[in-house]
Parts: C-alpha cells; sequence; structure tokens
C-alpha cells in the first residue's frame, strides 16, 4: 500500500478538479465552438466532482484507516461545518437573486439536503449523505454487496440524468421521477450519484493489499504485476500505466459518444451521469495513485477553496467587466471570462489558505508556550 508521501497525484488533480469545476460553470469554449464546450464541459470535466467522491472513499474506507464509523462521523461533521459556513457566505448572494421566494418546508429540505443553498453547494450535503449511505450498508453487506447496492442507485439516476428521456416511455417510471423531483430536483445528489464514486475509492484501495492488484482492474493487472516480478517495479508500474491510460483513452471515448448520441436524441434532463462515467473514473484514479510524488496538504486547502469561491468570483468578474472596455474581455469572450474567474478564485484562496496557516501557526505557538508555562509551574 502507498505512503503518505506517494499521494502527490491526487493532490495535484484535486486543484485541476477544482478548476474544472469552475469550466462547467463558466463554459470556456463557448464562444468559439458549442460542441467543443460541450464535451470540455458536459464530458471531461465531468470527472472532477466523482474524483472528489472517490478522494475520499479512498482514505475513509480503505483498510488501515482507522474505525470507519469514526472516519465517517469525522468526515460528516467537517463536511456539514464547512456546508454551514459556505451557506452563511452565499446567504446574501441568494437573497438577492430571489432563490429563496416563497420557500416552503418541502422546498427548505429540497435545498438543505439535496440540491444546495447555492447551486455548486450540493456537493456538501451530497457528501454527507453518500457516506453514510455507504458505511450503513458496509455495516450488513459484503463488499461485493455494497457496490452492487451502489450501482443499482446510480442506475436509478441515470433515469432522472442522461437517461431521462428514456425512463419517461415509461407511465410507472414516469411517476416515480415526479414523485422524486418533488423531494429533490436532480438525481445527481447524495441518495444516487455520490454511494457508487465513494464505494469505488474504497474498493481500489482495498484491491491494493491484494497480489498484482492494478486497483482490481482484472486479468492485465494481474500480468502487469507478473511482470513487475520478473523484471523489476518499474517495469511493472509502467506496464500498469500505459494499461491504464489505454483504459482511460478508451473509456473517455465512449462517454463522448454516449453524451453526443444522448444530446442528440434530447433525452438529457441533466448531464451528470453517464454509462461510461464510473469506468473513466476507475482508471483516472488508479494513474493518479500511480503518478505518486510528494504529498501537498497545501494543495487539499487551496482546491477546496476554489470550489467553494469560484460562484463568488464569477459574480465579482461579471461586476468588473462593466467597467470601461472589459466587458468583452471578461465577460463575453468566454475563454477570457473562464481564466479571469480561474486567476481570481486562486488569488483570492491563496490569501486566505495563508491568513488561516498563519492563524494555525500562531495558535499552535501559543499552546506550545501554555504547555511550558505548566511544565515550569510543575
Amino acid at each position: 500500500m502507498q505512503t503518505g508521501k506517494g499521494f502527490g497525484g491526487l493532490d495535484r488533480f484535486r486543484l485541476a478538479a477544482a478548476l474544472l469545476v469552475a469550466a462547467i460553470h463558466t463554459s470556456p469554449l463557448a464562444s468559439f465552438s458549442q460542441t467543443g464546450d460541450f464535451l470540455l464541459t458536459r464530458v471531461a470535466a465531468r470527472v472532477a466532482v466523482p474524483f472528489f467522491f472517490m478522494a475520499t472513499g479512498y482514505f475513509t474506507f480503505g483498510p488501515g484507516r482507522g474505525d470507519p464509523g469514526e472516519l465517517v462521523g469525522r468526515r460528516v461533521k467537517k463536511t456539514l461545518l464547512l456546508y454551514g459556513a459556505a451557506i452563511l457566505l452565499y446567504l446574501p448572494l441568494g437573497l438577492y437573486a430571489g432563490h429563496y421566494k416563497g420557500l416552503g418546508l418541502t422546498g427548505a429540505v429540497r435545498l438543505l439536503a439535496f440540491d444546495g443553498t447555492f447551486y455548486h453547494l450540493w456537493y456538501l450535503p451530497a457528501m454527507a449523505l453518500g457516506l453514510w449511505i455507504v458505511y450503513g450498508l458496509g455495516s450488513f453487506l459484503p463488499m461485493g454487496a455494497v457496490g452492487l447496492v451502489t450501482v443499482l442507485l446510480y442506475a436509478v439516476g441515470l433515469g432522472g440524468d442522461s437517461y431521462y428521456g428514456l425512463a419517461m416511455k415509461s407511465a410507472v417510471l414516469r411517476q416515480a421521477y415526479g414523485a422524486g423531483f418533488t423531494l429533490f430536483s436532480y438525481t445527481r445528489n447524495g441518495l444516487f450519484f455520490a454511494p457508487l464514486f465513494l464505494f469505488l475509492g474504497g474498493w481500489l484501495a482495498e484491491q491494493e493489499k491484494k497480489p498484482g492488484g492494478i486497483g482490481g482492474i482484472g486479468r492485465v493487472g494481474r500480468a502487469g504485476y507478473a511482470l513487475g516480478r520478473r523484471d523489476g517495479r518499474a517495469a511493472g508500474e509502467a506496464g500498469q500505466k500505459a494499461f491504464c491510460w489505454a483504459g482511460l483513452a478508451a473509456s473517455m471515448a465512449l462517454m463522448a459518444a454516449e453524451a453526443l448520441a444522448l444530446r442528440a436524441a434530447g433525452w438529457q434532463r441533466h448531464d451528470s451521469m453517464y454509462v461510461m462515467l464510473p469506468v473513466c473514473m476507475v482508471f483516472l484514479f488508479r494513474l493518479l495513485l500511480l503518478g505518486g510524488g510528494r504529498a501537498r496538504p497545501a494543495l487539499r486547502t487551496l482546491s477546496a477553496s476554489v470550489y467553494i469561491l469560484h460562484p463568488l468570483m464569477i459574480v465579482a468578474v461579471r461586476g468588473l467587466g462593466r467597467l470601461p472596455g472589459l466587458w468583452d474581455v471578461l465577460v463575453e469572450n468566454s475563454l477570457g471570462h473562464y481564466a479571469a474567474v480561474c486567476l481570481s478564485s486562486l488569488a483570492v484562496s491563496a490569501v486566505l489558505a495563508g491568513m488561516a496557516g498563519e492563524v494555525r501557526r500562531r495558535w499552535k505557538a501559543r499552546r506550545r508556550r501554555r504547555g511550558e508555562t505548566w511544565q515550569g509551574r510543575g
């Protein structure tokens, strides 16, 4: 199993994933090609949020991480605290935009538990709910059965997302999804979307324990391990990387074809869930693990901050664009708009991360001084 020094690939991709989420919300290529923008934001960038779920699953449900119940409780608490802070941060903007007008009890539950109080915040309640679902299933089911249940949940989610048009051909499914959409706006949520990717993260961690494991990607993985035994570890990892690159390229191409076909058929109610997405994620995540490198905790904080703050920066950039001569560059030009949002999000996040780091250093120094004082008294 890899040590903490081997997770640099995951940490680096965290930041890339946060910037891909910003791309989804800004459509960088819209000024140049609608199809190109669709492939970027509705296909390639759709790996971002599943990656975050898989990373959490990997470090929560993998063997040797500690008591799963304790880890889940701690991660859920941390997630909900962040969610509460984000709710307060976006409350003025939501009120100004009129998002909460006429909000009844059902609407409040929908926003808080499923949709998020601002459009990107759905991820936080989804993480909390998904963690409890996977942990709860794992409390009384073997791993294979947990995987099957999460796959079935994802399949239900597909019918309310990219395959909605197909599901609506059935009167029974039409009624069932209609009832569901009174409680949540999308099946891309903590009930149908998050559990599968949280499970896959834990499953990949479990597979690393097995001889020849390439994240459990079957027979070719074991062949790669055998090659490593014969010709050295480096050759084995090279074989694994080549296999994963080929798998990622093929599955991503198939997902692009799937997405374009679904768009042409007019079936998509939303475009977050594809049949090929979990396959892409297994290959991608394993590649990132093989990438290794030193862990970069600072990138974790930076990426989380970029994810939370980028919608505020979208508003700020649009406001700045109203200054003379800037609207065409910062707003009308989609690539310029995306670049401005990313740069401002990174800058503000870096400043906040630096301030948070300084506060932590002072707090630790203060605790050390207090400890020395008590020892002196003793």
